[in-house]
């Protein structure tokens, strides 16, 4: 036998490599299937609260001011 049919029967033997697969192991058509379903909700909700609390710090931030005795410089 030579070298190359040796080293195709170990890529046979050992299940394929990259450049023999012709084909993914799974297609990833639409958004939800491409990844981890909770994982991208629970990222979503993250992003949902953070925004709400950014958003609500704005409006208070001068009753906060006022309750912690910032100086104008403190305040920015």
């Amino acid at each position: 036998m030579k070298i190359a049919e040796l080293m195709r029967e170990g890529f046979d033997y050992a299940g394929g490599g990259a450049d023999v697969d012709p084909a993914p192991a799974r297609a990833k058509s639409s958004f939800w299937q491409s990844g981890h379903t909770p994982t991208l909700i629970a990222a979503f909700l993250y992003f949902d609260l953070a925004f709400m609390v950014w958003v609500l710090l704005g409006p208070l931030a001068p009753e906060i001011a006022k309750t912690l005795q910032l100086t104008a410089a403190q305040r920015g």
